[in-house]
């Protein structure tokens, strides 16, 4: 998978890098946290749109994370994820 890299670059100090496709470093990621510390993640590049979900267990303290709760709410979800791309 050509994302494995940034998943590791992620995890290990939030960091995307650069896009496997394009070489861009306009790059960006969300973890999304269901329960209990677990969850999935989210990256994705803004120059050329390529982007992953993978489900990844649980997620490292200090990252960028929208916790569901035990709703998953479609409204709910994608207001929360707006807001906290916008306030980054």
């Amino acid at each position: 998978m050509k994302w494995n890299k940034s998943f590791s670059q992620i995890y290990e100090n939030g960091v995307v890098g650069e896009c496997p496709y394009c070489g861009s470093a306009d790059t960006d990621y969300i973890y999304w946290e269901k329960k209990n510390g677990r969850g999935s993640l989210n990256v994705w590049c803004n120059s050329c749109g390529e982007c992953v979900h993978a489900d990844c267990g649980f997620i490292p303290k200090n990252r960028k994370c929208v916790n569901l709760g035990e709703e998953f709410e479609p409204q709910r979800k994608a207001s929360t994820l707006l807001r906290t791309l916008r306030t980054g």
